[in-house]
């Protein structure tokens, strides 16, 4: 390695340790008010990296507010949440932490479930200790396959666990036959992708007032519970559960699984089915604080798109009644803009997030949905791609006003750069509608202010392909400009937060509009800016399809292309995916059956139609140095996929 080279690398690696170790701000633990409402105690959660150990950093830090002062009273030491915790949470009333812990003795992996309140560690018991545990390990957080909850009221916990198994014995050692207990060489069913850890649930109720910690029985053998919500009675709760049969497809990001709603009494071990499994994918309850027998949801089609504009429903569970409160946005009008001047555009796109889990005002009266306003995720964290966090306060009061005051908004902490260096990043808008058709195709050109050099441009192309890049901070576009590249973000036709139309547009049209959005997005860049400069692409999953056709289809435009765990063919993806139905619906707008599962060979059309859109078929036509890079674990995308591609 020569001396500039050295150079190059040394700097390549301090820049990406300065902006890999800024903390972002990931989630709330808590947020409460005193009782005349003039001070809030908020414990966000924040993440960072440890690049020595190659892993993400969770902590804690708790603020003390003053609303009436408008001064933060209070600022804790950083408080590390370490690897070894399963779970953590608050209970709403700020007096009780429940706490689920592992560790390893020998080859056994233990886990520890404690109760404290105050300094006092009040319960705690071994999870695998049969007189008081009547489950398995305590499942991770997941937002679609486990719980975690207290109760409204701080007197009970909700959570998911494993159904506790027999220990294993030899045939050998057995005094029984019934004692030997499930062999470890036996397949368990699990959720793939990210959650081979979820294989079987049992839900549990930890009551304060007995110390005591009860399985729910009753609960269907078919079914597995993954969300829940509880209710105004302190002895119901609401569930979402998926069936398990015939066999399971990948669910993380999959929001078009089928699912139903089930109430539930705890008390008395009764389960009550609230809606049929149909076409619709029902997700995230949320329970009135205020009122009985009413929560919300949010509902999506059943195998289409992964990630769709979601419906917001209200559902009356004494009637069963369901009413549309926000109904999916087809699209929008937009104005005409010159390349790379279009404005922040605040029209309603639709419900393209989930609901938070305390997503409700003090008095029941307002609901909080997070969602996508053009590629701005729009929440209480207001970042860019020069800010790394900024968390406020906003005064719910307010919104009866008829004039909005910005003094509503309470500036608890922020994190950014110095001035100067923030300033330096500019960003600019490019919308343009291809086809003559009204959806729009958005590129984000981030780049340097008032810089004469020639710097390369890099294109980043998200992956999903019903995902976006949203304007957030984002270590793969910050770093990359410090380094002396300009870089393109583009949100093709396809990606979530312009409407329902823009999701389905894609749909049997996967390695065509896509490509062209991208093709036409890049042309469009290079005309507004400098039109010889070099143009690197990078992106993965999806992304694959689109870049392997880029640089097949046009193999002398682009300099390089980095591609993780690509898709370049849908036909193998389609055999070897956790998601089978993924293929079937993007490139063919083709519903996935269970009776043929991945077996439609006799259908000659759409295996020739798969073949035909996969961008492996190109690889002759490849001119562009590619940088393949592929994880042994992904399900979704397996690296056999990208191994082929390389063979």
């Amino acid at each position: 390695m020569t001396t500039t080279d050295n150079k190059i690398l040394t700097s390549a690696i301090e820049t990406y340790r300065r902006y890999a170790g800024q903390p972002t701000l990931s989630d709330i633990e808590s947020c409460r008010q005193d009782s005349n409402d003039e001070i809030v105690h908020l414990t966000p959660y924040c993440s960072t990296m440890d690049l020595v150990k190659l892993e993400d950093l969770t902590y804690t830090r708790s603020f003390t507010y003053s609303l009436k002062t408008r001064q933060l009273l209070f600022t804790s030491n950083v408080t590390p949440i370490n690897k070894n915790i399963v779970r953590r949470l608050a209970s709403p009333d700020g007096k009780y932490v429940a706490l689920v812990t592992k560790e390893t003795k020998g080859e056994q992996e233990l886990q520890y479930a404690q109760i404290w309140h105050d300094e006092h560690l009040i319960f705690g018991y071994e999870v695998s200790d049969s007189k008081i545990s009547p489950h398995g390990k305590i499942l991770p957080k997941n937002d679609y396959a486990s719980f975690f909850e207290w109760s409204p009221d701080s007197r009970r916990l909700v959570f998911t666990a494993e159904e506790k198994r027999k220990p294993l014995k030899s045939y050998f050692t057995a005094d029984k036959l019934d004692e030997i207990g499930e062999p470890a060489s036996v397949y368990r069913e699990n959720w793939d992708e990210q959650m081979e850890a979820f294989e079987t649930s049992v839900v549990c109720i930890f009551d304060l007032d007995t110390k005591k910690v009860q399985l729910i029985e009753n609960q269907p053998n078919d079914l597995y519970i993954g969300q829940s919500s509880w209710t105004t009675n302190p002895d119901e709760l609401i569930f979402v559960a998926f069936r398990l049969e015939p066999y399971r497809l990948g669910l993380i990001y999959c929001e078009n699984r089928p699912s139903a709603l089930f109430k539930c009494n705890w008390r008395n071990n009764e389960w009550k089915q609230l809606t049929d499994f149909d076409q619709l994918c029902r997700l995230f309850p949320r329970h009135l604080p205020k009122t009985d027998n009413e929560f919300v949801y949010v509902q999506t089609d059943i195998y289409r798109a992964h990630a769709q504009c979601k419906r917001l429903v209200l559902f009356n569970t004494e009637t069963k009644q369901e009413k549309i409160l926000i109904d999916r946005v087809d699209n929008v009008t937009y104005s005409n803009a010159d390349p790379f001047r279009a404005e922040w555009n605040t029209q309603f796109k639709g419900l393209h997030m989930s609901p938070p889990r305390l997503g409700y005002s003090s008095d029941g009266r307002y609901l909080l949905l997070p969602s996508y306003y053009v590629v701005h995720e729009m929440f209480l964290n207001v970042v860019d791609y020069g800010t790394p966090y900024r968390l406020y306060v906003f005064d719910l009061k307010s919104l009866s006003k008829k004039v909005k005051d910005p003094n509503d908004w309470y500036l608890i902490t922020e994190h950014e750069f110095k001035t100067e260096e923030k300033n330096r990043i500019e960003w600019n808008v490019d919308r343009f509608f291809p086809d003559n058709e009204l959806i729009p195709v958005e590129s984000v050109y981030v780049h340097v202010r008032d810089t004469q050099a020639k710097r390369p441009l890099m294109v980043l192309v998200h992956g999903g392909p019903n995902s976006n890049v949203p304007m957030n901070y984002y270590i793969g576009v910050i770093a990359y400009v410090a380094l002396g590249f300009d870089m393109l973000i583009v949100n093709y036709r396809g990606s979530i937060g312009f409407g329902q139309a823009s999701v389905d547009k894609l749909l049997g049209n996967v390695s065509k509009t896509d490509v062209q959005d991208c093709h036409e997005a890049i042309h469009r860049c290079l005309q507004h800016t400098e039109p010889s400069r070099s143009v690197i692409l990078i992106g993965g999953s999806h992304a694959g399809v689109i870049i392997g056709r880029l640089i097949g289809e046009y193999p002398t435009e682009y300099a390089a292309s980095v591609l993780r765990n690509p898709v370049m063919d849908l036909l193998h993806t389609y055999i070897t995916s956790d998601i089978p139905d993924w293929a079937l619906a993007q490139s063919a707008n083709v519903p996935f059956d269970f009776e043929t599962g991945r077996n439609r060979f006799s259908d000659t059309s759409l295996i020739t139609y798969l073949i035909e859109r996969s961008s492996i078929r190109l690889m002759d036509q490849i001119k562009t140095p590619v940088l393949l890079q592929l994880g042994k674990k992904d399900k979704r995308v397996p690296f056999s996929v990208g191994l082929r591609y390389y063979e």
